[in-house]
């Protein structure tokens, strides 16, 4: 029931998609610290399979924090609520987004729009 309520509630959405963010930046966060922790023979080049597979998944979890935070933004602009977390979480995102994709820098811009229009992201 609560699933139900949550895809049909615009504030239960828009909060799901904060939580989802916060949860992949952490999971982020843990496998950049075990990158981290490996020693830099490993990380060095060329990498070891450890340090591939670290830098894969911290890729896959920023990418979803990204995707999630780019939702709550849509979401929370086109109702005009949380104006102080939306700040903070899109400049977060759109920081992270920068260091993934340094050829695009000002794209988070455009995701969050393309969640605006109900577009996925691309890619996804």
């Amino acid at each position: 029931m609560s699933t139900r309520l949550a895809a049909t509630n615009p504030v239960l959405k828009t909060y799901n998609s904060l939580y989802c963010g916060s949860l992949r930046k952490q999971k982020y966060d843990a496998v950049v610290a075990r990158l981290k922790a490996l020693p830099e023979s490993e990380r060095g080049h060329p990498p070891s399979e450890a340090a591939k597979a670290a830098v894969e998944e911290a890729n896959k979890e920023a990418d979803a924090a990204i995707d999630c935070w780019a939702r709550f933004v849509a979401l929370a602009e086109t109702q005009n609520a949380s104006e102080d977390v939306r700040t903070r979480i899109g400049k977060t995102a759109a920081d992270l987004y920068a260091y993934r994709n340094p050829q695009d820098p000002e794209g988070f811009r455009k995701l969050v729009d393309g969640h605006k229009q109900g577009q996925a992201p691309p890619g996804k």
